[in-house]
């Protein structure tokens, strides 16, 4: 694994520590959720649904604090961002000159970050401030996330590099962070690996399909869907905790301040609600051919 960063204090020079790798298990678990015949929930409505330009959408919706709903999406003459306000209304709409690939991330001073990059080709991660200018952005060797293999750690306020980690895989990865700030990372690799927020590598989980991009819950357990149509729940040791057989969680878990886990089906058209055991708690169909990515606002709606 190798290392290289800007020039830090002593203190915060980055350390190799060993690295616990968690052995596949061929028959993961015993638990298996299975699914069932679909039915709506009775007790589920419609809120509202608005209208915009995009042709489709990258990632994952966002909400910030003051519940302005962000997302990515693409037009025929490029990509953007686009802010919405709570009731739906477009609150404004922004052209990127840059082939985005990422959800937008909000920080909690407003600042919205997006992840930019073509094949064969430096990408960009780039910060926005909340009325759609452009803050910084960061070079990166290639495609935003880290398709070269390198994870990057920025300082907020100006993009700045603080450290770099080679993971040594050279492929499309998806991370997340952490409620203790250990970062996890999914990987075409078939592996999910741990690395602290001083960019140690901790331990990794093979999981034997290309993994998707990861959630975490409050109490730390990580949810991912993999190429084989399952979601997994690993512990924050990377031991596995159960599997639902979602058929087909591609866009992340959404994990909501009841504690449900929100997962979309691909095969079943269907967004599912699971207990923080696994099981089924409610269901509901959508009507589309696109397999959605979901978040939640603060007042519960999805």
């Amino acid at each position: 694994m190798s290392f290289g960063s800007t020039s830090l204090p002593v203190s915060a020079q980055i350390t190799i520590d060993p690295v616990q790798t968690i052995t596949p298990i061929t028959n993961l678990n015993p638990n298996i959720k299975d699914l069932i015949t679909f039915q709506n929930s009775s007790f589920l409505q419609l809120k509202w649904k608005a209208p915009t330009i995009a042709l489709s959408y990258i990632g994952t919706p966002t909400v910030a604090a003051d519940d302005t709903i962000y997302f990515s999406f693409t037009i025929l003459a490029g990509n953007g961002i686009a802010a919405h306000l709570p009731d739906g209304t477009k609150k404004w709409r922004i052209a990127i000159n840059e082939q985005i690939l990422t959800s937008p991330t909000i920080d909690k001073d407003g600042t919205i970050y997006v992840g930019t990059g073509r094949a064969n080709a430096p990408g960009k991660l780039m910060a926005f401030r909340a009325d759609g200018s452009l803050k910084w952005s960061f070079t990166t060797g290639d495609q935003v996330a880290s398709k070269d293999g390198i994870l990057h750690a920025l300082n907020p306020v100006d993009g700045t590099e603080i450290w770099w980690l080679d993971m040594e895989v050279k492929a499309q990865v998806k991370l997340v962070l952490g409620p203790d700030g250990t970062i996890y990372v999914g990987s075409d690799d078939h592996k999910l690996y741990a690395v602290s927020s001083a960019g140690n590598k901790q331990w990794e989980f093979d999981q034997g399909s290309i993994i998707y991009a990861p959630s975490v819950g409050q109490d730390g357990t990580i949810y991912f869907g993999t190429q084989d149509g399952e979601l997994n729940a690993l512990l924050p040791n990377g031991t596995i905790k159960w599997q639902f057989a979602a058929g087909g969680t591609i866009t992340p878990p959404l994990i909501g301040p009841n504690g449900l886990i929100y997962t979309n089906s691909s095969s079943n058209k269907a967004i599912y609600a699971l207990s923080p055991a696994g099981t089924i708690q409610w269901q509901y169909n959508i009507a589309t051919n696109e397999i959605l990515p979901l978040f939640i606002g603060h007042d519960g709606t999805l």
